[in-house]
């Protein structure tokens, strides 16, 4: 599975696959059980996205692209969490921009 907005994790096989990414990511949050994670990254064109992976025992732990998030386009990165917030229900409101 590809994301529209490319912002592969270190590690998956997507990142193997895409090789040079275009964009950086530069948050990472995860949810409590460690399943599920939200990237929000800044593209080449410096604007800013997010995007939402999965990760399950069954496919070995490799973090899946869930395609929900990455075609949403933000002038920050603190733009982008707050959306996130309103939209990706398992994250932690009280989760802070440090970028």
């Amino acid at each position: 599975m590809e994301c529209l907005q490319p912002a592969v994790r270190t590690g998956s096989t997507e990142a193997a696959i895409l090789g040079n990414m275009k964009n950086k990511v530069l948050e990472s949050f995860e949810n409590a059980s460690h399943t599920h994670c939200l990237d929000i990254y800044l593209r080449a064109d410096a604007s800013f996205g997010y995007e939402e992976f999965r990760r399950d025992p069954e496919d070995q732990g490799i973090w899946q692209c869930l395609n929900k998030y990455g075609q949403r386009v933000f002038a920050t990165g603190q733009d982008a969490l707050a959306a996130a917030k309103e939209t990706v229900p398992w994250l932690d409101r009280a989760a802070v921009w440090r970028w």
